[in-house]
């Protein structure tokens, strides 16, 4: 996807670069991350973290009135192809995630919060312009700036600006044993609904929804094809003091182990019996957005339904 007239950036360079843009893509969710030591491991291949604490406003970018109450990733993988990032996605593996939401109408604003959202996402910026004019400063006024002429479409005119999004949007996302609760704790009315599957993946495929790499010459959609096995629902009643979000006294540990006990004993109250489901999206990228199709189109498929 690099112009054969782009000039070579540095190795080095180009995996500082890669490292924090993935830093940040995990850093938006995640509390308390540690972006030094995570793009240390990123630049060693090996990236394997444990217990981390999702952030309260995870669900934003959704744009549903819901926050995050509480939620955990048992552990987070991600694997780089560093020699093959033009032909090979980045795969993102995430194994048990434990949430519980609530309506944002009960959750307090949280001042501190959302001024440590704002500075990192600044920091985020700064962290960017600095590798895009270290490697200015190394290979020359154009290296930031690599093929821009002839491979510009709607990714950018950098070459790091291709390279982000060409990796964003072939990354690869594996997610195993979840369990996702929501909770209404209306006074008298209290209820819960839970959504659990085994697995989840979801690839970037061409229009013929097949998996496959996609380049900038493929056009201003994006096509996603994710996979659920094992997907159930139910809805559940309880007085307030016994829902999750109301279990301020519980230590993390002793709330995981609620939450996987009730993947066990909510299943008497379920809506949906674990099937396996399949979802094709399609949505447009760019600046410039085409009026005549949605945004963003989802056609949703359960394969057995009991």
């Amino acid at each position: 996807f690099f112009s054969t007239h782009a000039t070579p950036v540095d190795a080095a360079m180009l995996e500082k670069y890669v490292a924090s843009i993935l830093a940040s893509y995990i850093g938006k969710y995640v509390k308390n991350l540690n972006k030094d030591k995570l793009r240390i491991s990123i630049w060693n291949g090996d990236v394997c973290v444990r217990n981390l604490e999702l952030k309260s406003n995870a669900l934003d970018s959704l744009r549903l009135p819901v926050s995050v109450h509480q939620g955990f990733f048992g552990c987070l993988k991600l694997t780089i192809p560093w020699n093959r990032l033009q032909s090979e996605p980045v795969v993102l593996e995430i194994d048990q995630v434990l949430l519980v939401i609530r309506p944002k109408k009960s959750e307090a604003w949280d001042e501190e919060e959302e001024q440590r959202y704002e500075h990192e996402h600044k920091q985020h910026q700064l962290d960017l312009f600095e590798v895009a004019r270290e490697a200015r400063q190394q290979n020359g006024p154009d290296a930031a700036d690599a093929g821009a002429g002839e491979a510009g479409g709607y990714y950018g005119t950098g070459f790091f600006n291709r390279l982000r999004d060409v990796i964003l949007n072939n990354i690869q996302v594996k997610i195993n044993s979840v369990h996702a609760r929501y909770e209404d704790p209306d006074e008298g009315a209290s209820f819960a609904l839970g959504v659990m599957f085994e697995n989840l993946s979801c690839v970037s495929t061409d229009l013929q929804w097949n998996p496959t790499f996609l380049t900038e010459s493929q056009g201003a959609f994006i096509h996603k094809l994710l996979s659920l096995q094992k997907f159930s629902v139910y809805v559940s009643r309880h007085p307030k003091s016994q829902l999750m979000s109301e279990q301020a006294d519980l230590s993390p540990e002793a709330w995981k182990e609620r939450m996987l006990e009730l993947m066990q004993s909510e299943t008497e109250r379920q809506l949906l019996t674990p099937s396996d489901a399949s979802m094709k999206v399609r949505y447009q990228v760019g600046g410039q957005l085409d009026l005549s199709s949605p945004r963003v189109a989802v056609d949703a498929l359960l394969n057995q339904l009991e």
